[in-house]
């Protein structure tokens, strides 16, 4: 993810989910200790997404227990939630961003917005360049007991689609 290292998940000798390092090497493998902002039980870091050679977005869960779109550079003091996004929810389960999928410098991602609706998502790894897409015809009411919203998932990415067509040798 970052250059040389690997960030995971990893449960601590207190038991405590944080958010770990390695370099692929026992010597360098290590806990990020002492982030800001964490639940008292752990960070609970999962769906790891690269942003860029420098950063990489996850879902983390903070002090209040909500799950939030976190940022790391793969140290304790460059590793923080992206808070103060624009209609992200902020009850429940917090925006609980899942699908994390890198395109075109962005990430795109499924999330809650403060009406509880799972919409699409797209951040630049910013709280101001945080947004969810209004897409017309989304469902907007809970049908069939799926939540409200567009409710993406499955992301898959192609730049190009190339079609070829074939001879078959007759025999």
């Amino acid at each position: 993810m970052l250059p040389n290292v690997v960030l995971f998940q990893g449960v601590d000798l207190s038991g405590r989910a944080g958010l770990w390092e390695t370099d692929g090497t026992a010597a360098g493998t290590f806990e990020l200790t002492g982030i800001v902002g964490t639940f008292g039980t752990g960070l609970y870091p999962v769906n790891f997404k690269p942003l860029n050679a420098n950063e990489v977005l996850f879902n983390g869960t903070d002090k209040s227990g909500l799950s939030g779109l976190w940022e790391s550079d793969g140290t304790a003091g460059g590793t923080h939630e992206l808070t103060g996004i624009a209609n992200a929810a902020a009850t429940g389960a917090g925006l609980f961003p899942y699908g994390l999928t890198a395109y075109d410098g962005k990430v795109l991602f499924t999330g809650y917005d403060a009406a509880g609706a799972l919409g699409l998502w797209v951040t630049d790894g910013t709280s101001k360049g945080t947004q969810e897409l209004t897409v017309a015809g989304a469902l907007t009411t809970i049908t069939a007991g799926l939540p409200a919203g567009l409710n993406p998932s499955n992301f898959t990415l192609y730049k190009w689609l190339r079609l070829f067509r074939g001879f078959r040798r007759e025999r």
